[in-house]
Parts: C-alpha cells; sequence; structure tokens
C-alpha cells in the first residue's frame, strides 16, 4: 500500500538511519504525496545540521524538499501560501522557545516525489 501523506517528527538524529528512514519514505509514498517532516532542537543537539545531512540522502532516494515557493506547497489561508513554521512558533512557551532558539529552532519540512521531466 501507498500513503498520501507520511508524518514523522525527531526521526533523524541517528545518521546511521538516514538511508533507510528515505529509502521507506520513498517506497511508501504514493507519486503525488507528500512527507511532513517536524524536527525540534535540544540541548546538545542542532536542528540545521542534522536535517542539512538528512536532506542530501533523501534526494539520493528520489524525493526532494517542497518549499513555500513550490506549485505543490500544500498549506494555504485564505488563498495565501500558510507558513508551517510559523505557526508551529505560537505553539510554543516563551522557556520553550529560549531552548529551541539555542539550538537550531524547530524546523518542519515538505517533501515529495521528484517530479520526472
Amino acid at each position: 500500500d501507498e500513503a498520501d501523506i507520511i508524518i514523522g517528527s525527531d526521526l533523524t538524529y541517528n545518521s546511521g538511519t538516514w538511508r533507510v528512514l528515505a529509502e521507506t519514505m520513498g517506497a511508501v509514498l504514493k507519486p503525488d504525496g507528500l512527507v511532513l517532516y517536524l524536527s525540534l532542537g535540544h540541548s546538545g543537539f542542532n536542528v540545521s545540521g542534522e536535517l542539512g545531512g538528512f536532506l542530501s540522502v533523501v534526494e539520493s532516494e528520489g524525493l526532494e524538499l517542497i518549499d513555500e515557493s513550490s506549485d505543490r506547497w500544500p498549506f494555504y489561508m485564505d488563498g495565501s501560501v500558510s507558513s508551517v513554521s510559523r505557526l508551529l512558533s505560537r505553539c510554543v512557551s516563551a522557556s520553550e522557545r529560549t531552548v529551541l532558539d539555542s539550538n537550531g529552532g524547530a524546523r518542519v519540512i515538505v517533501l515529495g516525489r521528484k517530479k520526472r521531466k
């Protein structure tokens, strides 16, 4: 079976699992499906470094990052592009925001299968 959407959080902290995670995402995702992935910074962990490495593996497995400028971006509110990261930032307390900000913040990424040309 294939999935329309895959939702994951905090799955990429171990770089040894990146390839199998990306392979699994690619194997179960429908051609027009999406992966919504959240990563939160915490003490001793930096979000940007981890996600940068994971994204390089994801691309080698036939998936691509979908950003807010893409026609495939799935989040709109009242006809305008809506940022998932901005929404997430409204859901944390001041003390949680301090921890997140000091460790790379929170990142929400959207992935899809690469479109064939």
